[in-house]
């Protein structure tokens, strides 16, 4: 079977403080962020010890708010490259530095617009699940952060029904003026390959920033874990392989991202599914010993946890977590298993780009503030590192879905198929 694709841990790398133009003398060295060769007596842009090309688009990559802030900075980079133009040595290298000051004056266009864009009133953000649940606690502490940031109302409008189509279809029906955006997750991807949605979610909608990844978990039943003698995850394996069909297990939809992840790390177990229509339910039944295993995200079922009536046992994850440091997880286990559900900001195609860049760029200084910091740490989403804005966030998002319908196809739940993922 196919797996889920480990995420890209890695963060992206942070600015410093300032910026300057230098020569290279008699060496040879590379950009930090597209690899180009620097040869003698080429100019550089140096920043905090390392060194970038003049690529306006390097600059961009490295950090999306301070590129904002520091377009004298890439004025002066262009500056470079009309230079390179008149003195250069070779046809080619004028060519290049031709095509590089072209590219910096689009560039400089667009940071233009974005910077001249200013909201002149309120922002609509569309939650398609219900007030409460995962997604809607975390959008509502960002959206008072951005109000204040941007001076403008800031509503969270929960649309719900249909596993989040209600809501991706009301989203999809509002002007792309810059006014309205949607929170989604890769739920609403498997809802558009199952075609339950009346439009191509991947055609138009784009994500334009994650908030938050959470990681899953399967727990179960402190009642029944004590009455089977399970502690562990390899505890279960061992009763279930020589208990088949005895153990019961929490199901909302088997082609969801928690019946993956359950499916992959309880491959060959004989275990008895019960479909519920809702997490809280489940949890609810499992903390009473009415079922005994579930799975879902540590932010819905942390409460429980606390409280000692449900106990952790699997970590989807590819590290244990600091706030539970005594729970396995996937990839020490050897199990391929790591997905999570994230939580980001989509804009419809069309939406202005200068609203999309001002909204990314007060969300980036958001994520900054004490209170957000603290959120973030007490539902555990500070143990998994978001994709940085740009080809980070496209290939993530791109790899999602390839891997969800990989999934499906495997299930022979695919009902939608895009040319671009088989």
């Amino acid at each position: 079977m196919k797996t889920m694709r480990k995420r890209n841990e890695n963060k992206s790398k942070k600015m410093g403080n300032y910026y300057c133009i230098i020569h290279t003398q008699h060496a040879i060295m590379n950009c930090m962020v597209c690899n180009a060769t620097f040869f003698d007596n080429d100019e550089t842009l140096f920043q905090g010890g390392r060194r970038l090309c003049s690529s306006l688009h390097c600059v961009k990559k490295l950090h999306f708010s301070f590129w904002l802030k520091r377009m004298a900075c890439a004025e002066k980079a262009m500056g470079i490259c009309l230079r390179n133009i008149i003195r250069g040595e070779n046809l080619m290298k004028k060519i290049i530095a031709l095509v590089l000051a072209m590219v910096m004056v689009l560039g400089i266009c667009a940071v233009s617009s974005a910077e001249e864009w200013k909201f002149e009133r309120g922002i609509t953000i569309v939650c398609p699940w219900g007030l409460g649940g995962g997604a809607d606690s975390t959008i509502r502490p960002m959206a008072t952060l951005l109000q204040n940031k941007l001076g403008v109302p800031v509503d969270v409008r929960n649309e719900t029904g249909g596993s989040g189509v209600t809501g991706a279809t009301f989203a999809y029906k509002e002007p792309a003026d810059g006014y309205t955006f949607l929170l989604g997750t890769q739920s609403l991807y498997i809802q558009d390959m199952l075609d339950n949605m009346d439009f191509n979610f991947k055609d138009e909608f784009e994500c334009e920033d994650i908030l938050v990844h959470s990681i899953n978990m399967l727990a179960g039943s402190k009642i029944q874990m004590e009455k089977y003698g399970i502690k562990n995850f390899t505890d279960l394996k061992e009763y279930a392989a020589a208990h088949p069909y005895e153990v019961s297990v929490a199901m909302l939809t088997a082609t969801g991202v928690d019946g993956m992840c359950f499916e992959i790390a309880t491959e060959g177990l004989a275990l008895n599914p019960v479909t519920y229509d809702s997490g809280s339910s489940a949890n609810s039944d499992m903390a009473g010993g009415h079922v005994d295993l579930s799975v879902g995200g540590y932010d819905d079922m942390s409460g429980l946890i606390e409280s000692g009536d449900i106990i952790p046992l699997l970590l989807f994850c590819e590290h244990r977590i600091d706030i539970m440091p005594d729970c396995e997880c996937t990839a020490e286990l050897g199990i391929d298993s790591y997905a999570g559900p994230w939580r980001a900001i989509f804009a419809k195609k069309g939406t202005p780009q200068g609203a999309i860049d001002t909204l990314v760029a007060a969300v980036e200084a958001c994520r900054e503030d004490a209170s957000w910091q603290e959120f973030l740490k007490n539902a555990a989403y500070d143990q998994r590192v978001v994709p940085a804005i740009g080809e980070e966030l496209q290939q993530f998002c791109w790899n999602e879905y390839k891997d969800l319908r990989d999934y499906m196809f495997e299930q022979e739940t695919l009902e939608k198929d895009y040319d671009d993922l088989k």
